[in-house]
Formats: structure tokens, sequence, C-alpha cells
């Protein structure tokens, strides 16, 4: 992804990460480490105020019974945040189209996907972004 695509897609909005590590410093969710190639995206993200979010979704899919698919934990978590839909409307919404796409596969599929649904709402932490983004060198 370019920098050109990355101000584009998160330019004053919330990322959401998947994240199997978080550190808690001081008692506060702050990120450890995170892999973003470039330190000019790091810098655009200190600067622009984007709000970060991780997600262990792997960690909840795997609870839950879903191996390692992770995509219904992170949508329910992106449309949580999104406010593109008031929450409760959007979860019903994915609760539907998961009915309709799994019913073939048992009840049990559906309930799956509807405890992931479900978990993946409420399942995203913000971090703070580390003050030296700002200034970071390439």
């Amino acid at each position: 992804m370019s920098l050109q695509q990355f101000k584009s897609a998160f330019g004053g909005h919330e990322v959401t990460i998947l994240c199997q590590y978080l550190a808690v410093a001081n008692g506060n969710q702050s990120l450890h480490s995170i892999t973003v190639s470039q330190s000019e995206a790091k810098r655009y993200i200190a600067n622009n105020n984007v709000k970060v979010y991780t997600v262990d979704a792997v960690k909840i899919a795997g609870e839950i019974g879903l191996g390692k698919r992770t995509s219904t934990v992170l949508q329910s978590a992106f449309f949580s945040l999104a406010n593109i839909l008031p929450k409760d409307e959007a979860i019903e919404y994915m609760k539907k189209a998961a009915y309709k796409s799994y019913i073939k596969k048992g009840q049990a599929i559906v309930d799956l996907n509807y405890a992931a649904i479900d978990a993946g709402a409420d399942a995203f932490v913000k971090v703070d972004v580390p003050a030296a983004w700002a200034t970071c060198e390439n």
C-alpha cells in the first residue's frame, strides 16, 4: 500500500489492526510494536488524529470454534467502530446475512457465526499512538 493509498483509506478515520500482542503500560493500552513499513505512514497517523484499534480476532475465532477464520469477527468490529449504521442495526444485518449464507451447513455453523458477530462487536481495544511517531525518521 502506498502512502497515498494509506492517506485515502485512513485519513481522519479509525484503523483496526488484527493484533495478537498488545502491551499494557501503566494500566493503559498502548502499541508495543506495529509493523508499518514506512515512517511516513507512522507520521501521518500521529499527525492526523487517526484512531487506532486492535482486535485479537485470531484468539476470539479460536475460542468460538471458528479456527483461524477471523473475517466475521473483524467485520463486526469494523461496523461497530465505523458508525455507518447504528451498531444494533449493523449486527442485525450481519446476522441475517450469516443465516442466509450458512443455514445450508446447519444451525450450528450459523450459531458460530452469530457468536463471532457478537464477540467482534465489542472486541476492539483503542490504543495510544506513540508520540514518537509524529517525528520518526525514515
